[in-house]
């Protein structure tokens, strides 16, 4: 996450945060710094399942606050 920032709402693997392809079978976020909550401040990591074909295309997002 950007420096003085924190999490506004819990990051999501669902609509709308995230728009992924049929092939994207499986979404995990990982929050190594904590609880994946408001407030958080740390990394994300969004941990995808399956393989990404040729001109497809998806989205992940999350919210944040400046402090």
């Amino acid at each position: 996450m950007p420096e003085f920032t924190e999490l506004t709402e819990t990051v999501s693997c669902t609509a709308p945060a995230t728009s992924l392809p049929a092939s994207i079978v499986s979404c995990n976020v990982l929050t190594a710094d904590g609880t994946n909550d408001a407030g958080y401040d740390g990394g994300i990591e969004w941990q995808l399942g399956g393989i990404l074909a040729p001109s497809e295309r998806g989205y992940v997002t999350y919210r944040v606050t400046v402090k």
